[in-house]
């Protein structure tokens, strides 16, 4: 009671102390304690920025985990706490909180369906499903001009890939009377259809651009339309209608695309080869998705090919790709470090590179071919010989 107040009064260190007696951070204690201080750390961890809000939330998931079962656990607990545990990867924790939040706040349980839908577990899915449907159905029953309860239907019945209810629920809505949240949710449906619609055999597909355009005139501010359209131009199948190259032409020169569609664009250009055109859009991949270590990869080779006053950037782009995937090394990345190091004339340290692409990948011929011409760069003639002579192997 006395931690209580002290709370209200703002001396929230004293507070924390003081439940911390009855509540241990380590162990089992009092429950309605364990609940109060996951509520202050809750409020303290809205402000506190990495990496001390690491071990907040490690603290709260702790607490929240020992109040959990108490029948007056405030349900921002419940729902922080689960969020959390979906943060750090602990979906079965999550899932348990949130199953604990739906059985006392009904509302919960389209939340605790996204999760199961999440975590595969169809029989939970279709458990909380029905029962958010059934409240969902009710409400907008009662008033149906409550768009964020219309919204919700429609998203739990796409969670379903039920599109054609998710669809129709939003068309109930007349085209003028629809807010921007609809629209994109409407949008977001014919983008799905589009990609359902994709077709294969024979080395070709089909697809129906036309679900794209209607996506485009419900909603043209929708990243996904422009995404879906670079995706499809990336797959080299049937040209897209002019309508929708325009918009995304137009929406590069506004720069509204998202990295995805940057990203697609750039593989496009890869494959053409044409470095010149993809580097902007590999460095917009790496500025807005800077772990993303196949673009780091090739950013630094597109770099080092074109633009030899950058190699010192290229090179450290291609460093953290390597480093980024130590757990998973990739054969590639050493090559393109190789390239990056002998156009900076450092070609000892550039053979090292190569030979460890050779040891993840022997059977490359190109690798070998790179390797001799470095050896080569060294004055070594026998080393450079051998590995042209596996290089010729390896290709006949």
């Amino acid at each position: 009671v006395v931690a209580v107040a002290l709370a209200q009064r703002g001396a929230l260190g004293q507070a924390k102390a003081m439940l911390a007696k009855i509540a241990p951070e380590k162990g089992h204690g009092y429950v309605p304690a364990h609940a109060m201080l996951a509520q202050l750390l809750i409020f303290e961890l809205q402000r506190q920025p990495a990496p001390k809000s690491r071990e907040l939330a490690e603290e709260l998931m702790h607490h929240a985990d020992e109040s959990k079962q108490w029948d007056r656990v405030p349900r921002p607990i419940l729902l922080a706490a689960s969020d959390l545990n979906v943060m750090v990867d602990n979906l079965p924790g999550a899932f348990q909180l949130l199953t604990i939040a739906a059985e006392r706040f009904p509302e919960d349980n389209f939340a605790l369906a996204q999760l199961a839908k999440h975590m595969h577990d169809e029989d939970n899915f279709g458990d909380a499903r029905g029962t958010a449907e059934g409240l969902l159905k009710s409400e907008l029953d009662a008033d149906p001009n409550n768009t964020f309860v219309r919204l919700r239907l429609a998203q739990l019945y796409a969670m379903d890939e039920d599109l054609d209810r998710a669809e129709h629920v939003l068309l109930d809505v007349p085209e003028q009377e629809r807010n921007a949240e609809l629209k994109r949710m409407l949008s977001n449906i014919y983008v799905t259809r589009c990609k359902l619609s994709l077709t294969e055999g024979n080395g070709k597909f089909s697809v129906d651009y036309q679900f794209l355009l209607d996506a485009l005139h419900v909603d043209s501010s929708n990243p996904l339309i422009d995404q879906e359209v670079a995706r499809l131009l990336r797959m080299q199948g049937p040209r897209p209608p002019q309508e929708l190259i325009t918009h995304l032409l137009e929406s590069l020169a506004a720069g509204t695309v998202s990295a995805p569609t940057h990203a697609y664009i750039a593989e496009v250009y890869l494959m053409r080869p044409d470095f010149a055109k993809a580097i902007p859009h590999l460095e917009k991949v790496v500025e807005r998705s800077p772990n993303a270590t196949e673009y780091l990869n090739n950013l630094a080779y597109c770099l080092a090919e074109l633009h030899p006053e950058r190699c010192e950037e290229a090179l450290g782009f291609s460093l953290r790709a390597i480093e980024l995937s130590r757990q998973k090394p990739r054969s590639d990345y050493y090559d393109t470090l190789s390239y990056v190091l002998s156009r900076l004339d450092r070609h000892l340290e550039a053979v090292t590179a190569i030979e460890s692409a050779i040891e993840l990948d022997p059977n490359r011929h190109e690798y070998h071919t790179r390797a001799a011409a470095e050896y080569r760069h060294l004055n070594n003639e026998s080393m450079a010989t051998a590995h042209e002579r596996r290089a010729q192997q390896l290709q006949e």
